[in-house]
């Protein structure tokens, strides 16, 4: 490429891009945290036509987040697929994360016992951010791996928690796979996120509705965490799995009946036949 410019979204995006397309050469446009833009769609196709009429003139590349993944129709331009290649950022494996970790290591100069790389990539599942986060903790603060209440208490680390409990809540099991949450066998990779998930999924329910059994409230934090938005009961029966419970269609029927009058009049549980079931507030 003769030139490359970075963009970021806002509302003077197309704009920027149009004066860029104007200067001579070939062309590369980075677009970062593309998830930030609203109407991707017809952004997408105005981006489509700037090309025009000399497509090798003007090449993008788009990064955005998990989106990509579980909402890919948002990334379809209005008359065309627009992308023609995607790369899929997943989680390492245990000699991609020793790598990583030595090179955390030389750039920040911090010292990860190498005795820990096992119980590093056990922890962390591979998730890059839990393998910089739980490394800067050993060697900073000199906390043990094997205190995951401590690593539980660290912001970084509970924000991805958090972050990765939502994406969790909307995305069905092969969707998991494919961000690689979850292995072949339907597992969490990461032992801190399973960890966190069994003990705080339905924490913040349980705050409200404490009455709830184990069961109604990871049912009800599911439904909450998808709040006007139908969930299939294949999602049901996935995300319960994934959180220990054992579940049949007519175990998940029943739960439901059982849950209806517990959470009214703040909250409704509709029966969507044939699709799932839809909470919304009273």
């Amino acid at each position: 490429f003769d030139q490359v410019n970075y963009f970021f979204p806002s509302p003077k995006l197309l704009q920027q891009l149009s004066l860029f397309k104007s200067q001579p050469g070939k062309k590369l446009v980075v677009v970062s945290a593309f998830e930030k833009i609203s109407a991707k769609n017809s952004i997408l196709e105005k981006l489509h036509q700037l090309r025009q009429p000399t497509m090798a003139g003007l090449t993008y590349l788009v990064i955005s987040d998990h989106t990509v993944v579980t909402n890919s129709s948002q990334y379809l331009a209005e008359s065309t697929p627009f992308f023609s290649h995607h790369f899929l950022l997943t989680p390492f494996d245990q000699k991609q994360t020793e790598i990583m970790v030595k090179y955390n290591d030389d750039f920040y100069g911090w010292k990860t016992p190498l005795a820990s790389l096992s119980r590093l990539f056990e922890l962390s599942g591979g998730i890059q951010r839990f393998t910089k986060h739980m490394c800067k903790l050993v060697s900073e603060r000199h906390v043990s791996l094997d205190q995951v209440d401590e690593l539980l208490l660290d912001p970084s680390i509970m924000f991805q928690l958090q972050l990765l409990t939502k994406i969790i809540s909307q995305s069905t099991k092969l969707q998991l796979m494919t961000l690689g949450i979850v292995n072949q066998a339907g597992q969490f990779k990461s032992q801190l996120l399973q960890k966190y998930l069994a003990a705080n999924y339905d924490s913040l329910v349980l705050q409200y509705y404490p009455s709830l059994t184990p069961l109604e409230s990871k049912l009800f934090a599911l439904l909450h965490q998808n709040q006007n938005q139908v969930v299939t009961m294949d999602r049901v029966g996935d995300v319960l799995e994934l959180l220990g419970c054992e579940f049949s269609p007519w175990a998940i029927y029943k739960l439901v009946s059982r849950l209806k009058p517990k959470v009214a009049p703040q909250y409704k549980i509709n029966s969507i036949k044939g699709r799932g079931y839809l909470l919304t507030s009273a």
